[in-house]
């Protein structure tokens, strides 16, 4: 005996796929005792199946009596009553669709391995012998649409291996519907997955479909309209106008269902044509109609590209969830997908920090980005912050600049809301700008240890060590170096020890206040080295300065007699100007 897979006819449910174990004849024919089994009883009649047979039977089996009873009506307690259950009507609303994507997975995976499929038809007839020819390849449909003078005429082209096939008077038959398989002699045709078969049946009576004059307008509105929507076509007597227009990506900010905030991607063609990321819809068609001249006017989508946006947006960080929305991974570093979105307010300061960050990527890609949500119209672009600094007796006059796009605000008005945690600020036009969150940790104690003084803030100098993080930004405060306050300096060999790592870093900030003319106040526990450190910044200070103090004095004329030895005339006019050099030099040191 083999194992036959043969196409049936079930008295319920119509065509179907099933297998049989069954012996030949002498003459190789198959015998009329064959047997049904399924994919938990073949091994009654076979010892070992090729596993593409068995995964045949695998995929048949969501189809079999008892699994189609379970799924469609549980509560019948036998199988063989559950078919006297169904009604026509359901049968075709919910029980035929499931069949009909199982056989059509089936039949593409046959023709894929090359599984013979033979034809049995009613439950008493036997297998026939000669094998059906599952298609390979596709068919092609293209729907032609010919208007004249009085009358309309339609008819649909199929194409197969690059012939085109008639279906008048073939006895071509539907095996399923959608997805679609149809039977045309000893070949099954295997159509898209979108093809509706029921588009093929006009045909199998008839070669063309004649709509008269009084009914064209009606069916150009409905019927051609939804076909050149959807699928190739030919038309004459009528024209279709193609729009060729560059769809413009949008991103919109909106309320998540789940709650938070997520961004929309719509593509728009033309001026009043949107499209969500993910309808299915292919295009749109617009009817033009003026008296008996009929027309369309059609804007076809531009999938390759809305796919390349996609695919840009994700390479940004962003997460693509339901639908055609988008999100931002939140704070704790989990995508949106697989967390609930609980803070709205956290969402949308997320949200807004990604558009602002990817400005100029956004907008160089041609996507337009809408920034209103929650009644709020938030301000789209980049911010820039310019800092200047004037040195004044004991402080330091800060004078900042913020940009936010065309509009130019004071960076003292923003004091109020840094120091409250407050990133909403209002700008002139009423939009609102996210103060970036790096702002509110960076310049929190500039405006914490300042004072107001019209656009400028007043720092005082021993508060220069606030202003660091402006020298991060590119910002020199006059007097003080550009040398880093963790920059290390060589202890002179004359401190005899080695100083321990706190030890060298006090030391070295230390250094660093002597150089820039500023004071601070070294503060540690007892026992710990402030005065091995105070004692190394002395040695650093005149050790460093002694070569220049030494090179003064020897320019001094001889010392004369009754003055001390290596002791100046400090009264004596002639070496006046070597006693200022010589006090602009050796400084003294006073330890506290």
């Amino acid at each position: 005996m083999e194992l036959v897979f043969a196409l049936t006819i079930h008295p319920v449910l119509g065509y179907l796929i099933e297998s049989y174990a069954v012996g030949r004849t002498p003459k190789n024919q198959f015998e009329y005792g064959f047997k049904k089994v399924l994919h938990n009883t073949y091994f009654d009649y076979f010892q070992e199946l090729p596993p593409q047979h068995i995964e045949v039977m695998e995929l048949l089996n969501q189809i079999s009596d008892e699994n189609l009873h379970k799924r469609f009506n549980p509560k019948c307690t036998k199988v063989s009553k559950f078919f006297e259950t169904l009604q026509p009507e359901y049968i075709a609303a919910h029980v035929r669709p499931f069949i009909e994507k199982v056989l059509f997975k089936v039949a593409g995976f046959m023709a894929d391995n090359a599984i013979p499929l033979y034809f049995k038809g009613e439950v008493t007839d036997r297998i026939k012998e000669t094998p059906l020819v599952i298609s390979s390849q596709l068919a092609q449909t293209c729907f032609h649409f010919e208007k004249m003078p009085d009358k309309t005429l339609y008819r649909l082209e199929i194409m197969h291996e690059g012939k085109e096939l008639n279906l008048f008077n073939k006895g071509a038959a539907l095996i399923t519907h959608k997805p679609c398989l149809m039977l045309l002699g000893k070949k099954i045709l295997r159509f898209d997955t979108e093809w509706d078969g029921k588009k093929l049946q006009p045909f199998f009576n008839k070669e063309y479909i004649e709509v008269p004059k009084n009914s064209e307008k009606q069916f150009f509105e409905k019927f051609v309209q939804k076909s050149i929507m959807n699928y190739p076509y030919k038309v004459s007597g009528f024209e279709v106008k193609v729009v060729d227009s560059q769809p413009v990506p949008e991103l919109r900010m909106e309320e998540y269902w789940r709650g938070g905030v997520v961004m929309g991607l719509y593509f728009r063609y033309g001026k009043n044509t949107l499209f969500r990321q993910d309808d299915p819809v292919k295009s749109k068609i617009t009817f033009l109609s003026k008296d008996d001249d009929f027309g369309f006017e059609k804007i076809a989508r531009d999938f390759v590209y809305e796919n390349e946006i996609i695919y840009f947006l994700k390479s940004l960080q962003l997460k693509k969830i339901d639908g055609p929305l988008f999100a931002v991974e939140v704070e704790s570093g989990k995508p949106s997908e697989s967390s609930e979105i609980v803070n709205a307010g956290k969402q949308l300061t997320a949200t807004l920090d990604w558009l602002n960050k990817y400005h100029e990527e956004l907008s160089g890609r041609g996507i337009h980005c809408e920034k209103q949500i929650f009644n709020k119209q938030y301000h789209s672009g980049i911010y820039t912050l310019t800092l200047e600094t004037l040195e004044k007796n004991d402080w330091f006059d800060l004078h900042g600049m913020v940009r936010f796009g065309d509009m130019e605000v004071p960076f003292a008005r923003l004091s109020d809301h840094i120091l409250n945690g407050n990133r909403e600020y209002e700008l002139p036009d009423g939009t609102i700008a996210l103060i970036p969150e790096e702002w509110m940790s960076k310049y929190q104690d500039i405006f914490l240890f300042s004072q107001k003084k019209g656009q400028n803030l007043q720092v005082k100098k021993y508060h220069y060590s606030l202003l660091a993080a402006a020298m991060d930004s590119g910002i020199k405060l006059p007097g003080v170096a550009n040398a880093a306050p963790d920059r290390e300096f060589i202890v002179p060999e004359a401190v005899k020890a080695t100083l321990r790592g706190y030890q060298k870093q006090g030391y070295d900030w230390m250094v660093y206040l002597k150089n820039n003319g500023l004071g601070g106040c070294l503060a540690d526990d007892m026992g710990l080295g402030k005065t091995l450190q105070a004692l190394s910044v002395l040695a650093f200070t005149h050790l460093n300065e002694s070569t220049a103090s030494e090179k003064v004095l020897e320019e001094l004329p001889q010392q004369p007699k009754g003055n001390i030895p290596g002791q100046l005339p400090l009264f004596d006019s002639q070496y006046q100007d070597q006693r200022e050099e010589m006090q602009s030099v050796s400084r003294a040191s006073l330890v506290i």
